[in-house]
């Protein structure tokens, strides 16, 4: 986590690992807290520098206005519909879980690890192990990997089209050839270790148990590929309504002059604090005098 510095506005790199993502007020509590705390820090300055309680709050004005400026902006919701979702939860009930997302990266490899080493088993086994079966695993894993890549995010796009999403810098080309390449190479290496085979029922068993654990890799990954698209496109959603959110609260913050009356508090109260911990005046010379003729 970043942490956040006055006047900045929050971002999603600002965010604690523990909080609430889907908080459509998440952001203005991080940046309130972060204002709170500077405003308390230079009124303690303040009185500090000058000694003077008017002088101090005086001294604070152009603060409390940098804060409205900054972060109480003119709050305009630029997508209602975005806004509406976020505040209803139904961004959070979209969203995959990053459960769900972790799932499918560790199926991805572990049916990587269950194809590579299939594959070396059956060679061993056959008496004369041939150092290429290692090439055709890493081949049949590119072809799944690729394969997925493309279903993945024709999937994405499928979805988008569905929700009514903008898609900005779509390549349906791209993924198609990524489909294509990745299709080609399960194909290939499948009909490369069926052809070691004498006969054509034994062919066909080689070729479709080669081919379903390349298709197993490929859908792997092409869900996780969803997954991840999705969870991401929806945190951006949530983030874009969160700062909306936030400038939403700080003007009605400014309304109320919240910001102004916590500088002036922190002022009064660095100037008690002051107060109670100034050494007592030191004693006058009639004083003194008086204490001296004393028997």
């Amino acid at each position: 986590m970043k942490p956040l510095q006055f006047p900045e506005r929050a971002t999603r790199d600002h965010v604690p690992s523990d909080a609430d993502v889907w908080d459509l007020h998440l952001f203005f509590n991080i940046e309130k807290e972060v204002i709170d705390r500077y405003l308390r820090e230079v009124a303690r300055a303040k009185w500090r520098e000058f000694n003077d309680v008017e002088k101090a709050l005086e001294g604070g004005k152009t603060l409390v206005s940098e804060a409205g400026s900054t972060y109480a902006q003119a709050g305009e919701i630029h997508n209602e519909r975005i806004y509406n979702d976020a505040a209803r939860g139904n961004l959070k009930l979209q969203s995959p879980t990053v459960g769900m997302i972790l799932t499918w990266q560790i199926a991805f490899w572990i049916a990587v690890v269950a194809e590579t080493t299939v594959m070396l088993v059956q060679q061993a086994l056959t008496g004369d192990f041939n150092p290429f079966i290692i090439v055709l695993a890493l081949l049949l894993a590119l072809g799944g990997f690729l394969q997925g890549q493309g279903t993945g995010n024709m999937f994405v796009k499928r979805w988008m089209e569905d929700t009514k999403r903008p898609q900005a810098g779509d390549r349906p080309g791209a993924h198609w050839m990524q489909f294509g390449i990745g299709s080609a190479l399960i194909i290939l290496v499948s009909g490369i270790r069926g052809s070691g085979a004498d006969e054509p029922a034994q062919f066909a068993l080689i070729f479709l148990v080669t081919l379903l654990f390349g298709e197993a890799v490929a859908i792997c990954e092409a869900l996780k590929v969803k997954y991840k698209s999705m969870r991401v496109r929806l945190l951006l959603e949530m983030e874009s309504a969160q700062k909306w959110q936030a400038s939403i609260e700080h003007h009605q913050e400014m309304m109320k002059d919240t910001y102004r009356l916590m500088y002036e508090g922190a002022v009064r109260q660095a100037e008690e604090k002051g107060a109670q911990s100034s050494p007592p005046d030191p004693p006058s010379s009639d004083a003194k005098a008086s204490r001296s003729l004393r028997p």
